[in-house]
């Protein structure tokens, strides 16, 4: 649905953005980060973007770990609320 959106309007950044939102949803970490990217790309003041992509990130480093123990540093846990 949003692939097909981004064939529409592919200067959307709100497609974008809702693109990583549903891949992050189905662990397709890779594809919410470009998604994230291409987003932040076009709205760079926007706040929730960078933590959307730190979140994507924390999952990519939990899932890595062999204790699968890993929180968000508090400075991203505080502005990322």
């Amino acid at each position: 649905m949003f692939r097909m959106a981004l064939k529409e309007e592919p200067y959307n950044p709100l497609v974008h953005y809702n693109l990583g939102v549903v891949a992050e949803a189905a662990k397709h970490n890779e594809l919410a980060l470009e998604a994230y990217a291409s987003a932040r790309k076009m709205l760079p003041d926007d706040p929730d973007i960078p933590c959307s992509m730190a979140r994507v990130h924390a999952s990519m480093v939990k899932d890595s770990s062999s204790q699968g123990m890993f929180t968000l540093p508090a400075i991203i846990q505080i502005h990322c609320v």
